[in-house]
């Protein structure tokens, strides 16, 4: 989504992205763009893909070229945010019954000491609620959870 960025080279670097790591995942379905900047949609959709993460925290729908809107969610960092207020907010979203989308980047930490010291609080936090409801899913389950709901209805 930089505005530098011409179509050929998000063509390439999208198709790449797609066969490079459909070797690994051929069931590929998410699409996180860099910076959170979606564009190229069309080239995406094309692409096989058939989510990606939005740049608002927008309800989960469609878009235009068929491809779901997974909401940005929240940016959790060592440096924003204690481990604990991180176990608050799945509480509330337990209480809730609320979507919580979490995120960040690994190389805000400065070891593997720092990041397993922030984040196993958070994960034993998460199994442990989910005896009272909370579901742990991935963005592509979620999606095709939800699709298979609105079907339905």
């Amino acid at each position: 989504g930089d505005d530098a960025t011409i179509d050929s080279v998000a063509r390439y670097e999208i198709g790449e992205s797609s066969r490079v790591l459909r070797k690994m995942e051929p069931d590929l379905a998410t699409f996180v763009f860099p910076k959170n900047k979606p564009a190229f949609l069309e080239e995406l959709a094309n692409s096989g893909f058939k989510i990606y993460r939005s740049d608002e925290n927008a309800k989960i729908q469609k878009d235009r070229f068929g491809l779901w809107q997974f909401p940005l969610g929240l940016w959790i960092s060592p440096t924003a945010m204690s481990s604990k207020e991180i176990i608050g907010l799945l509480d509330r979203a337990v209480q809730k019954k609320a979507l919580a989308n979490f995120w960040l980047h690994g190389y805000e930490f400065r070891n593997p000491r720092e990041a397993r010291s922030f984040l196993e609080p958070i994960f034993r936090a998460a199994s442990q609620r989910r005896q009272n409801g909370l579901e742990i899913k991935t963005m592509r389950d979620i999606i095709y959870d939800y699709d298979r709901s609105q079907r339905v209805l």
